[in-house]
């Protein structure tokens, strides 16, 4: 009996269908099916997602969701459904998955901005800080000058030009 892939990719070609149109159907990428089509389920980050897009798939080339999904779990085995309840592939665990999977948990619209905030504090403090921190002297020296508003007798007002008037028509 032919693979689930092969299946799959010889009812994607009596339908005339490009891999990319199944892609845009499912919503799936195009290497993720060319991957389920070659048989390559490693690529896929956890077995229900391979089972999700092996469904979306039969479906859409009109095979039988049930006997495709059924076949798919003898060819990948065990493993993948322990590795569905468990949530690892093994008992080792890479950095990256591991990374992943505490990312996915994090509230991102409640940290995001936060984080955010917490950037552009950063920024500001650093770019005072390579400034000098602030105004600097007449010389520029480094000590600081102080403000002193102007007033009354601020000195003289220089008067605007005057603007000569235009030609009128005629």
């Amino acid at each position: 009996m032919a693979s689930v892939g092969e299946q799959l990719k010889a009812a994607r070609e009596a339908q005339r269908l490009s891999v990319h149109r199944v892609a845009e159907v499912t919503r799936m990428r195009t290497d993720q099916v060319l991957a389920i089509e070659a048989g390559n389920h490693a690529g896929f980050v956890a077995p229900v997602y391979l089972r999700g897009f092996v469904r979306a798939y039969a479906r859409f080339v009109h095979l039988d969701e049930a006997e495709i999904l059924s076949q798919l779990e003898r060819d990948v085995g065990q493993p993948a459904r322990e590795a569905e309840v468990t949530g690892r592939a093994g008992a080792e665990e890479t950095g990256r998955d591991g990374l992943g999977r505490h990312l996915s948990g994090v509230r991102w619209q409640r940290v995001g901005p936060v984080l955010g905030g917490v950037l552009v504090a950063l920024l500001g403090f650093v770019l005072l800080r390579s400034s000098g921190g602030g105004s600097r002297g007449a010389a520029g020296e480094g000590t600081p000058a102080l403000y002193e508003p102007a007033g009354p007798d601020a000195g003289e007002v220089l008067a605007l030009p005057e603007i000569p008037e235009a030609p009128g028509p005629g």
